[in-house]
């Protein structure tokens, strides 16, 4: 079995180095675990995260400059549903579905009021004000880099000093891999209704149009990140006075995920062409052991769920699941696609046999 899951995830692997992806799989807020909008199944605005238009193409991929206001909430989003309710001064969880590591840069999180009603809220017509950011901890060393070893998690604290209301929550890591080019910068952005409660402050901070303030001329989006000592993070100033332990405090590098393993370092991106997961041994999330790859299994309705390390949790049972989630990052030669979704059906069908 091991043989075949070994073949299936590298197939699948291959077919996710063209383009860097990720979208934040759940939130935790005021304990109850939320999730986030999964690009890959059909839009709903039945949640508390903004759906955004994929275009059909089942995909998380990024923003850019070149894509105007989509880069506030995703591509024409739609207003969500559904309000998750938190504490002022209280702690918030989100967990990302994976990252490549060479995919450097900020971790950023806004606010906006809403005016009363965020299932009406349009992210790219309301004024944001900055509550936390993390950029460059050391040379060399990203916010993006702890999340890694975080497990693809990150922790930040809400205002204590504001007024309670609905905002929307704006939360976004930019990989600045491509950013010596003009529109290189790549923008992973979620927007989220939340309803805090029982702040102290009177007053919604002075907010701002982000388009104000991301361009293409803006320093931070526009960077050779390679050997930076010092690095501006884009966006207004942090606004003061708001009660906020910064993320940095509260993220100390420890993986406490419960979602999602470990990261191994020759993790395939979109940059290092089709280096292979040489630890999937592995295929379950774990190196090494049946017993310990069932632990990383979940149980779905059609079939069983693996977890393959940044790639997340395929069906090995359901043909039409592999094929979706083997080509979720797509390609668009019809004849490699046709081929390799041959050897995708095969490799699965092998799994399915040495699991009976």
């Amino acid at each position: 079995m091991r043989s075949s899951i070994f073949f299936l995830s590298t197939l699948l692997s291959g077919a996710s180095t063209v383009l860097g992806h990720a979208y934040i799989k759940e939130m935790v807020i005021g304990g109850q675990t939320y999730a986030g909008f999964d690009p890959f199944y059909q839009a709903s605005p039945q949640g508390i995260v903004q759906p955004w238009d994929t275009r059909n193409r089942n995909t998380d991929g990024p923003m850019r400059l070149s894509d105007g206001d989509g880069i506030i909430c995703g591509r024409n989003p739609t207003p969500a549903q559904n309000i998750a309710k938190a504490q002022a001064g209280s702690q918030l969880t989100f967990r990302w579905s994976r990252w490549q590591q060479n995919h450097q840069g900020p971790i950023i999180t806004y606010l906006a009021d809403c005016g009363g009603d965020c299932k009406q809220a349009r992210g790219a017509n309301l004024q944001w004000f900055k509550i936390d950011e993390v950029g460059l901890l050391q040379q060399g060393f990203w916010g993006t880099d702890q999340l890694i070893r975080q497990g693809y998690e990150w922790k930040i604290q809400l205002p204590q000093n504001i007024k309670s209301g609905q905002y929307l929550m704006r939360h976004e890591m930019i990989a600045l891999q491509f950013a010596t080019q003009q529109n290189g910068a790549q923008f992973f952005t979620s927007c989220t209704n939340l309803e805090i409660e029982g702040g102290t402050g009177q007053t919604v901070p002075q907010g701002v149009r982000l388009q104000d303030y991301y361009n293409g001329g803006t320093q931070g989006l526009f960077v050779n990140i390679q050997g930076l000592g010092s690095y501006q993070i884009p966006g207004p100033p942090l606004t003061q006075g708001l009660g906020i332990t910064p993320s940095v405090q509260l993220n100390d590098g420890s993986n406490n995920n419960p979602s999602f393993p470990r990261t191994f370092p020759n993790e395939p991106t979109d940059d290092n062409g089709t280096t292979p997961n040489v630890h999937l041994d592995y295929a379950g999330g774990v190196s090494g052991g049946s017993q310990q790859a069932q632990q990383q299994q979940q149980q779905g309705q059609q079939g069983r769920y693996v977890y393959y390390p940044g790639y997340g949790y395929y069906y090995v049972y359901n043909k039409r699941d592999i094929h979706r989630e083997g080509h979720r990052d797509g390609h668009r030669n019809m004849k490699r696609r046709n081929h390799l979704r041959r050897r995708i059906v095969a490799a699965a069908a092998a799994v399915k046999a040495e699991s009976a």
